[in-house]
Order: structure tokens, then C-alpha cells, then sequence
């Protein structure tokens, strides 16, 4: 039994020798891994660490970034970069340095052109042939990678290409940054001991226009192109945008914001390209030019007459004809064109693509025999006049004609097939729309082409309307503050002591002020319901204090003294600033001022708010037909035939007199002149008598809105009217 015991034990021993030895193995083998895990995790950060120093270090010298301060990381491994784009932004980036005398495997060195190159083990980064520059326009962002001992670079969205052995344990570029050598440069100094220098951000930033001119490579003759622009500018600069381009070409500067906008550019009809200057100009006497290359795409059309033709289109390599097209045939670059038997044109778009596989589109137009063709049978104009440009394909010369003698034509230029012609459209001083043809005809063929042009629109002026009730208020509204009675609105003048707003006159009819002087203070309404803010021209109206009775403008509208409630009741508004007890905005009767006061009194009146509006409908009068005047208070009308009408003329104005002998009364109409038109203003003046007494003098703003024959018809926003013999 212990022989068996002893058998048993042996290998057991074995067993658990062997078992100790491969776990010590194992845990060797872990450990190596571990460590080969960690040393290529240090290499990754280091490469990472390198390619974030050449990303900036190429930034920096293409004027991505400036810095603006520069400050030691708290465990002194590097440095905190606090950098600023063009335009201010600002981006906050870590350097952490490498110990100087090294020299890494990559780095940056200046030729004896003045530009940086990179480096690689102290030689030039060569990729193409060509030594890779870090500066410049020319200047490429570079990115390098280790495999198998071997360094890689990439440049830009290129492919990864060999670029040298990997010899270094240490590959970081940057050594110090030294920011407090000069007042206007920061000097990075690289391992190797070269030294690059590049501009701080407070002198960094300069007057330029950000625009995306990639817009601008290919549009069309005839049709605009709009971009957005900004213009960045140093603060405390101001600017003016001005362009140069090419006769006939159209270029609109519109500006949107104070630092941004929108430019139009529309190339001519026939043009192939041009250049486009855009200038800055800013108030320090700095500017910024920018050139635009505009490519305008090439439009190719064939225009031929009724007879079987060949064109050869030298560039094309392959022809596309549109299926269904039957007489148009190709081979090879030349298209046969079948003759045109019928009397009706016939056209067709093909394409074809050349040499550099680019596809163009040609359009064929073949002419029936003796064919007139113009491009469309009607055209609009704008009631104020307009020119309109177009072309009759044509295989004769057509004589045009027309009735309309507001219609002017005549041949831009002369041509073998393409005839451009100019169409000339007088303003249309009209309420009613016109149309009129113009003809072109040569023996039995006939094409007609329609005007039609608008009627003038009619531009009623603006006035100022009361409001009756809170929820009619919108932030960018225009306001007066005015007395209840309608007889002064607040001023634009400001007390001596800057406590109180002065009183200027206005005249309120039926809750509407229709004109108003300069010396009314005009309110920008800001902010929204229970807290508007009033913006007047010098500031921001606020009670400002709690103790006295104050209205003053102050330069910002963050104190709740400027945040203003509203409610209004039958057009009384009450106004109080959210702060304090004085804080109700009054008329002053008897001091005649507007300020605030705790609440209300015998002379401290509440105060209404006319918000700024278009006039109503003056159309109302059109209803009538006969000679006479139409007044909506009133409800008084004379008829010529029933009443006797008297015309009198002094050169320049008219007054008409209408009398109604059976009730002794008596109607004078005055202030129409023979000047005004269809659309013009006037301040007609009526008078009304009853015997010796006046029943009626008052002026009404009208505007003429029918001139017809001998007859004017004369209307106002509330519906009165006059018509009225020229």
C-alpha cells in the first residue's frame, strides 16, 4: 500500500512543478505584452502629441490663428495657448514641450527663399518631387504616422507615402514659447533650436471680406447670383464696400446688419466672364481688395432655316440626341438637320460631351420655311416703365409694328439668324392694367407679341393711429406717446436738467395723427409684453428713480426702471417702469411736460399710444360717378346738374364752388392743381356754408386714385371724397 502511495505521489509532484513553472511563464509573457501594449500606447500619444504641434505650428504660420497670451501649464510639462481666428474668435490650445538639444525625427527649418519646410531626420520632407512648405499660400497641412520603424506622411487628403526611418524615442517639436520678447510677435522655439515667429492676435486682426467666391465660378447670362458677405474689421473700425466690374454687368451691395449682407451680380446676356472688384475701405485709412473671377456659362444654339443642314460641333466626341427626335441625326461630331417641310418652327435640346468627358447642352431651332420665331408670345412690364430684351430667331428681315403708342421697339443689333431686339415700355400713370402687340411680319407670316403692364400702384402715406387695446403691440412697432386730447405728443427735447420730456404740438382727428414735425420723439418698441422697452433716439426712456419724479434716457435698457408695463382701456394707456414708486408715465398738464409720477392727479393724466400704420382704402369714393363731393361725416353730396358748379383757375390751382341755391348753401373745393396724377397726394381743403354760417372747414390728406378723361377722382383712408372736373 505505501509503494502504491509513493507511485501516486511522484507524478503528482511533477505535475505541480510543472504547473508553477508554465503559470510563472505565462505571467512573463502577460507582462511583456503589457509593456509592448503600453510602449505603443506612449508611441501613439507621442505621434498624436507631434501632429498637434504641426497642425498648429502650420495654422499658425497661415494666419488661422494669432496668439493672444500664452501662459505655463501648472506642472511645467508645457504651455497654455490662448489663440484668436480673424474674425475674434477665440480657441484655447495645450503644447506640451520637449527638451531642447534634441532633435526629433521631424521638424521645421526656413530655406534661403524666406519660406518653412519641413523636416524629416534633418533632411527635407520631399512628396512629389517637391519639398513640402509650411507657409504661404502654398503652404500644406502635413500628417505623420509610424509603421514598422518607418515614418509616414500624408499631405492634405492625399494617400500616406514613406518618408523616412523612425529614429527617435522623443518626438515632440516644440522646446519653448517665449511671448514677452516683443510687443507684437511670439517666438516658438523648436528642439532642434530653430525659432519661428508669428504675429500676436491684438495685431492680428485686419479689415477683410468673407465671401464664398466659389458662387461666383459659373452662372448664367441674365440670371443674378446673391451671396451672403461679412466684413470683419477691427474694433472701433468702420467701413464703406464699394465694387468695379465690367460694363453691362450688374453688381448690388446689400447690406442686412451692420458687419454683413448680400451681393447680387447678374453678368449680360452673351457675356463668356469677367472680373469683379470688391474694395474696403476703412475708417483708419486701411483696405482690403478682393478679385472675382466670374465664369458665366457658355450658351450654344444653332438657329438655321427650313433647308436640310449639317452642323459640325468640332469639340464634341460623343453626341446625345433625345429619343422621338427624328430629324436630327449624328455621326461622329456632325449633325444632319432633315428640311423642315411644315410651316410650324420646330426645336431641339441635345447634348454632347468633349475630350474631358464635360457634357454641354446645345440648342437647335430650325425655322418652318419663311419662319418667324420669337421665344415667347408675352412679356410683363412694371407700371414704372421698363426695357425688355429679346431675341426673334428668323430666317427674314421683319418689319414690327404696333398701336400702342407707349410701346417703342427697335433692333439691339443685326444678325444672320439672331435678330435682338429692345423693347421700350413708357410708365403706365394708370390705375387700370394695359396691354398692348407689337407685330412682326414679313408677306403672310404674322407674330404677335403681348405687353401686359401693371397699373400704378397707389402709395398711400403713413399715419399714426391710436391704440385701444395692449395686445395690438409688437416689438419693433413705431410710437408717439400723446395727451388724451390729441393736441401734444412727447418731444425730442430734453429738460435742462435731463428730468423731463418737453411737448410738441400734433393734431389727433378720430384717433388719428396724420402728420407729425420733426421735433416729435418717435419710440422704437423693444422687449415683449410686461417688459417693453422704449428706444428713442439718444438712448433708452427710464423713471430711473423712486424718490423723484423722473423721466430720463439712459444708454442701457438692463435696469427694470427702463422695463415698461402697458395696459390700455378705451385708448387710455397706463404706462409704469417695473421698478420703484414714481414710475407711472403721465402728461403733465400743468407744468406741460411728460414724466412720472406715483399715480394719476388732476393735472397728471394718463397718456395714449398711436402706433404708426398705413392709411386705409382711399378708394371708397370710385363708388360715385358724377361731379361732387362725398363727405362720410356728413353724408352731403352735390351733383352737377342738380347744383350749380363754378370752375376757377389762377395759372397753377383750381377751386370749385358748388352752390344749392334752394337751401342756401354753398360748397368751395380747393388745393387740386393740374400738375397732379394718377397716385399723387394732395390736401384738399372743403368748405361748407349754410347762409352765413360755416358748417364745415376742414382739410383732408387725399390722394388721386382716377384721372379718366376730364374727370379726377380724389379720395381719403376714412372714405371721403371728391370728384372734380379737370
Amino acid at each position: 500500500m505505501r509503494k502504491f502511495l509513493l507511485l501516486l505521489s511522484v507524478p503528482f509532484i511533477l505535475f505541480a512543478g510543472a504547473c508553477s513553472d508554465l503559470e510563472e511563464r505565462l505571467n512573463n509573457l502577460t507582462e511583456r505584452v503589457d509593456d509592448h501594449e503600453t510602449r505603443l500606447t506612449t508611441l501613439e500619444q507621442k505621434v498624436a502629441n507631434l501632429n498637434n504641434q504641426v497642425a498648429l505650428i502650420n495654422e499658425l504660420l497661415n494666419g488661422k490663428y494669432f496668439v493672444q497670451d500664452v501662459s505655463d501649464l501648472a506642472d511645467g510639462s508645457g504651455y497654455k495657448l490662448t489663440l484668436v481666428d480673424s474674425k475674434g474668435t477665440i480657441t484655447e490650445k495645450t503644447v506640451l514641450n520637449g527638451q531642447k538639444g534634441e532633435t526629433p525625427d521631424i521638424g521645421l527649418k526656413q530655406d534661403t527663399d524666406g519660406n518653412y519646410y519641413w523636416t524629416v531626420n534633418g533632411q527635407w520632407l520631399v512628396v512629389s518631387g517637391q519639398k513640402v512648405r509650411a507657409n504661404g499660400t502654398d503652404g500644406k497641412t502635413a500628417e505623420f504616422k509610424i509603421e514598422d520603424g518607418k515614418w509616414y506622411v500624408k499631405i492634405g487628403d492625399g494617400n500616406w507615402q514613406l518618408a523616412g526611418e523612425a529614429r527617435q524615442s522623443f518626438f515632440s517639436l516644440i522646446s519653448a514659447i517665449d511671448a514677452d520678447s516683443s510687443a507684437d510677435k511670439v517666438i516658438f522655439t523648436l528642439t532642434d533650436g530653430t525659432t519661428v515667429e508669428v504675429p500676436k492676435g491684438g495685431s492680428a486682426i485686419k479689415l477683410h471680406l468673407v465671401i464664398d467666391e466659389t458662387a461666383f465660378a459659373e452662372i448664367t447670362g441674365g440670371q443674378p447670383v446673391t451671396v451672403p458677405y461679412e466684413v470683419v474689421a477691427p474694433a472701433g473700425i468702420t467701413f464703406t464696400l464699394r465694387s468695379y466690374e465690367p460694363e453691362g454687368w450688374s453688381v448690388i451691395i446689400a447690406p442686412s446688419g451692420e458687419k454683413n449682407g448680400s451681393i447680387t451680380v447678374e453678368a449680360p446676356a452673351g457675356a463668356t466672364s469677367g472680373k469683379i472688384l470688391l474694395i474696403l475701405v476703412g475708417s483708419d485709412g486701411s483696405n482690403f481688395v478682393t478679385s472675382i473671377q466670374v465664369g458665366v456659362k457658355e450658351v450654344i444654339s444653332y438657329a438655321v432655316d427650313e433647308e436640310s443642314h449639317q452642323i459640325t460641333i468640332a469639340a464634341a466626341v460623343k453626341i446625345n440626341i433625345p429619343a422621338g427626335i427624328t430629324w436630327i441625326t449624328a455621326q461622329g461630331n456632325v449633325l444632319t438637320l432633315s428640311e423642315n417641310t411644315s410651316y410650324d418652327a420646330r426645336s431641339a435640346v441635345i447634348t454632347y460631351v468633349d475630350a474631358d468627358s464635360v457634357t454641354h447642352t446645345v440648342t437647335v431651332v430650325q425655322a418652318q420655311k419663311d419662319a418667324i420665331v420669337i421665344p415667347t408670345s408675352a412679356l410683363e412690364a412694371d407700371a414704372s416703365g421698363d426695357t425688355l430684351n429679346f431675341v426673334v430667331s428668323t430666317n427674314v428681315v421683319p418689319t414690327v409694328s404696333t398701336e400702342a403708342g407707349w410701346l417703342h421697339t427697335q433692333p439691339a443689333t443685326k444678325g444672320l439668324s439672331d435678330h435682338p431686339y429692345v423693347i421700350t415700355v413708357d410708365p403706365n400713370q394708370s390705375a387700370e392694367t394695359r396691354t398692348g402687340t407689337i407685330v412682326f411680319s414679313h408677306e403672310q407670316i404674322h407674330q404677335s407679341l403681348t405687353i401686359t403692364q401693371a397699373a400704378k400702384p397707389l402709395v398711400t402715406p403713413a399715419v399714426y393711429e391710436i391704440v385701444t387695446d395692449a395686445s395690438e403691440l409688437e416689438s419693433g412697432d413705431e410710437l408717439l406717446i400723446v395727451n388724451l386730447d390729441g393736441t401734444f405728443a412727447m418731444a425730442e427735447q430734453v429738460s435742462a436738467s435731463s428730468s423731463y420730456r418737453a411737448i410738441t404740438a400734433v393734431t389727433a382727428e378720430d384717433g388719428v395723427i396724420e402728420s407729425i414735425s420733426s421735433n416729435v420723439a418717435v419710440i422704437s418698441l423693444e422687449g415683449s409684453a410686461g417688459a417693453w422697452v422704449f428706444h428713442v433716439s439718444d438712448g433708452y426712456l427710464a423713471a430711473t428713480s423712486a424718490s423723484k419724479n423722473y423721466l430720463e434716457t439712459v444708454q442701457s435698457a438692463g435696469t427694470d426702471y427702463a422695463k415698461w408695463t402697458i395696459s390700455i382701456a378705451g385708448g387710455e394707456a397706463t404706462v409704469k417702469a417695473k421698478d420703484g414708486t414714481r414710475n407711472q408715465l403721465c402728461y403733465n398738464a400743468g407744468a406741460t411736460r411728460f414724466s412720472c409720477y406715483s399715480s394719476t392727479s388732476t393735472s397728471q393724466k394718463a397718456v395714449a399710444i398711436y402706433k404708426k400704420g398705413t392709411s386705409g382704402d382711399p378708394t371708397a369714393v370710385l363708388q360715385h360717378s358724377v361731379y361732387g363731393a362725398y363727405l362720410k361725416d356728413n353724408q352731403r353730396s352735390y351733383a352737377i346738374g342738380i347744383d350749380q358748379y363754378l370752375r376757377e383757375y389762377d395759372g397753377s390751382a383750381l377751386t370749385y364752388v358748388l352752390m344749392n341755391p334752394a337751401q342756401k348753401e354753398q360748397l368751395v373745393i380747393t388745393g387740386y392743381s393740374n400738375t397732379l396724377k394718377y397716385g399723387d397726394n394732395a390736401n384738399i381743403t372743403v368748405n361748407w356754408k349754410q347762409g352765413r354760417s360755416t358748417v364745415l372747414s376742414k382739410t383732408y390728406k387725399m390722394v388721386v386714385v382716377k384721372d379718366e378723361n376730364s374727370k379726377v377722382w380724389l379720395g381719403d383712408s376714412k372714405g371721403n371724397g371728391v370728384i372734380i372736373r379737370k
